[in-house]
């Protein structure tokens, strides 16, 4: 249920693609990508304690993870709350995924992602400040000042990954 209100939440932000910078709903897509965010935490958090994790919920979790990383940066740069080039965080993962079935296609070995939660935490940092930069009094200046701090390392983790299942990490370092 929190993966389909959060879903819904991250349509209502993609909406505002198409709305002008200053509106007078500028706080919404702060507010529905933020509730989005505390839904995702709570989804997990409440599947694992009455045991219904499932297959399912968890490509949704995903999908509707990568659907906020898309929308609401999108919307943010086109307002000017964020560098065009944030948008990179919207491309890593299809970026990633596409090199991963490039690999396939030329029947090349793809290896496992590093066990790691490392994504995760980083995700999560993503999340909020993508959140902080889309609240209307976010002073614009410190928040693009911060983006590559934030960026970077997210990034980083993708390439990681990516030099993982494409077998140019040493084993050990893979299996972290």
């Amino acid at each position: 249920t929190f993966t389909l209100l959060r879903g819904a939440l991250y349509a209502v932000v993609a909406g505002f693609v198409v709305v002008p910078a200053g509106t007078d709903l500028a706080w919404v897509p702060a507010l529905c990508y933020g509730v989005g965010v505390v839904f995702d935490k709570l989804d997990g958090i409440v599947a694992r304690s009455v045991g219904r994790e499932t297959a399912l919920g968890a490509r949704l979790d995903t999908a509707f993870d990568t659907f906020g990383f898309v929308a609401a940066p999108l919307v943010a740069v086109l307002w000017g709350l964020l560098p065009v080039w944030y948008l990179a965080i919207s491309a890593a993962r299809y970026v990633f995924l596409a090199g991963i079935g490039w690999r396939r296609v030329r029947g090349l070995p793809v290896y496992d992602r590093p066990d790691s939660d490392l994504g995760k935490y980083l995700a999560g940092v993503q999340m909020a400040f993508i959140t902080i930069a889309l609240v209307p009094p976010a002073p614009t200046d410190i928040v693009w000042t911060v983006a590559p701090v934030v960026l970077a390392p997210s990034l980083a983790v993708f390439g990681r990954d990516y030099l993982a299942v494409s077998g140019r990490l040493p084993e050990r370092l893979r299996q972290r």
